[in-house]
């Protein structure tokens, strides 16, 4: 007699997280093939990492955002640690990982003054409205957000990396931005938290309204056009 399989509903979810995140994967953009085959410039990389280090330099501003608004709770806890790793406290690298994006600038060419300086395309000042906008909703929307961005790091991290050293002969100060992403666990903690917070505040279904919306992902990546 065959074995019914009954998932529960934190199973139903993530699968259907999964299913709502999966067609959103960077990795199948042309940049980034691009990239993992070596057929972009110096200059090319020079340019996207002055535009994306506004982006990780506002990161823990919007992470800021989301903690002053929570009780006191595991939740904000989470939310602060990982405030802190951002900036460099009591970390691995005791280094802001902006500073670490930084090394990656410089090293395919850019100075710091001209990442700085860098006026950023509308794209990215839409991805940065976003992330700011995010943060002040619902604390299962800014939760889910920072899940299904951060849940995609590590794999194109590691890419990444492995495309700087093998093609653009990148150093270790310029990868270290990318290395320092590529663990899971950090990703299994937040996950962990997410479970822990929907049976705490009873937000399954309004958390799964909230992640599994036909237009959130798109506003959550940035992918305002498909070029």
């Amino acid at each position: 007699m065959p074995v019914l399989s009954i998932s529960s509903p934190a199973q139903t979810f993530w699968d259907r997280f999964e299913a709502c995140t999966a067609p959103y994967n960077l990795l199948t953009h042309p940049f980034y093939r691009a990239w993992t085959a070596g057929e972009l410039t110096r200059d090319d990389l020079a340019f996207y990492a002055a535009e994306y280090w506004h982006h990780v330099s506002a990161f823990p501003t919007y992470l800021s955002a989301f903690h002053t608004r929570l009780p006191d709770s595991e939740l904000r806890r989470e939310v602060l640690r990982n405030l802190a790793d951002e900036e460099g406290i009591d970390s691995a690298s005791n280094r802001p990982h902006s500073e670490l994006w930084m090394d990656f600038a410089k090293g395919m060419g850019a100075t710091r003054e001209q990442v700085t300086a860098h006026r950023i395309q509308p794209e990215t000042q839409a991805l940065i409205a976003t992330f700011r906008e995010l943060m002040s909703e619902s604390a299962p929307a800014a939760l889910g957000a920072l899940y299904a961005y951060e849940s995609r790091v590590p794999a194109i991290a590691a890419e990444k990396a492995v495309g700087l050293s093998k093609f653009y002969g990148a150093d270790a100060a310029t990868t270290r931005y990318f290395t320092l992403h590529q663990p899971q666990m950090y990703i299994m903690r937040r996950s962990g938290v997410i479970s822990s917070t929907s049976s705490s505040l009873g937000i399954q279904q309004r958390r799964r309204r909230h992640f599994v919306q036909p237009n959130s992902p798109r506003r959550l990546f940035g992918l305002h056009s498909t070029a």
